[in-house]
């Protein structure tokens, strides 16, 4: 049932995200991204296409092509991630976005999807500070949505009221 709830609250934070607008609300770039050629940009772009037709096999040939071409390609990683999460495939999901954020270390999203992958993993202590980090990123980027998703995790895995002022992160 935890399980089932926590899928549930990823759905809607993806859903969420991607009725921003712009795919780049869903997978924010930052400079310490390694730059994306034009074959790697139109897999993933084509993955998403792919997603939005329901064929999530033919999109994850595609983040898998992509990937292949560049493995520093954190948006390919960070979409697969979501898309095995997605499908129950929580170790795949989790070492995705583990990728993602060694490559993008100032993706919220990521750091927010790999702490439900780690509680659901039974890693406690990572789950939070996985939690923990998005906070500090959602704060420095003022995303108020995500800061409220985090804590609401955060304070389900700790069954603690959590303050935002209260989490600290080791780096």
């Amino acid at each position: 049932m935890k399980r089932y709830l926590w899928l549930m609250s990823v759905c809607v934070f993806v859903i969420g995200c991607s009725s921003q607008g712009s795919q780049e609300a869903v997978t924010p770039k930052t400079a310490a991204q390694e730059p994306v050629m034009a074959g790697e940009k139109d897999l993933v772009d084509r993955a998403l296409g792919y997603i939005a037709q329901k064929d999530i096999k033919m999109a994850v040939v595609s983040l898998r092509e992509a990937i292949i071409q560049n493995s520093g390609n954190a948006r390919a990683y960070y979409v697969l991630g979501e898309i095995l999460m997605q499908a129950g495939q929580i170790d795949g999901a989790a070492a995705n976005l583990e990728r993602t954020v060694e490559l993008d270390p100032n993706n919220g999203r990521a750091h927010f999807l790999l702490g439900g992958c780690l509680e659901l993993l039974g890693k406690k202590d990572d789950a939070i500070q996985a939690l923990g980090r998005s906070i500090e990123i959602f704060k420095a980027n003022n995303d108020e949505a995500g800061i409220a998703r985090s804590l609401i995790a955060l304070r389900k895995l700790t069954s603690e009221d959590v303050k935002e002022e209260d989490v600290m992160v080791t780096k």
